[in-house]
């Protein structure tokens, strides 16, 4: 600490005992914004949601039913074995992601259902029909993963989803490359702190500039672009 320059307006994570932490506060050093309290692990209700938990991965992974079924049966039993109270649960959902997804996926669902989808990808297969399929596949990858460092992973998924769908039906190859490249691409937020919640989140507090995210985040994404415009086509064949 003696070799650090603290200023005006930063964030410390401090560790002590309560007296040491309130000394510092009396004596106006730092301002106490929150408190972290640890609290005992409750091994009646903690080993029953392990196992709840390990059912539903377990139920899914070994195809007994799907992860939406096993999922809804493992959180009616958090709840009704009263490991979870139902004021708890519902305190628990992030209802502005709930709210998000839904918004975003019904952008995707008009663009299909007005036929916006279609008269895209017929656009882009006029425009670069004649193309390889591979050259393809890196201009999508491309365009999507510059798109969800402007929207949103999800919105551009829901986005691009059916224009791939629409163009690899026009292009007679099979549309399951052109998704991959887009569920690849659409995790690639490593360029804008507005990309994703976690990059907003640690945007303030570690001091970081927009430039920071460009400078790391674009080689990063120019790799894993180039990369996988070669090794998608080889898993996933057109």
């Amino acid at each position: 600490m003696s070799e650090v320059i603290i200023k005006e307006g930063d964030l410390l994570i401090i560790y002590g005992s309560r007296d040491e932490v309130n000394q510092l506060i009396r004596n106006k050093i730092v301002i106490l914004i929150s408190e972290h309290n640890a609290s005992k692990i409750n091994y009646k209700k903690a080993i029953p949601a392990i196992l709840i938990a390990v059912g539903v991965v377990s139920a899914a992974a070994f195809n007994l039913t799907s992860i939406l079924i096993s999922s809804m049966v493992g959180s009616l039993l958090i709840v009704t074995t009263s490991i979870l109270k139902p004021k708890e649960a519902y305190e628990a959902i992030e209802w502005k992601v709930i709210f998000m997804m839904a918004g975003v996926l019904s952008m995707g669902t008009a663009l299909e259902k007005t036929g916006g989808a279609a008269l895209i990808s017929e656009y882009i297969f006029n425009t670069m029909g004649e193309l390889n399929p591979r050259i393809i596949l890196s201009i999508i990858f491309l365009v999507t993963f510059l798109s969800t460092n402007i929207l949103s992973s999800k919105a551009t998924a829901a986005l691009m989803a059916p224009i791939v769908i629409s163009l690899a039906a026009a292009m007679q190859i099979s549309e399951k490359p052109l998704l991959i490249a887009v569920m690849f691409a659409c995790s690639l937020t490593f360029m804008t702190p507005m990309s994703y919640p976690t990059n907003t989140m640690v945007y303030s507090p570690g001091n970081y500039k927009f430039l920071d995210f460009i400078k790391v985040g674009t080689p990063l994404n120019i790799i894993i672009w180039i990369v996988a415009s070669f090794v998608i086509p080889y898993f996933f064949p057109f």
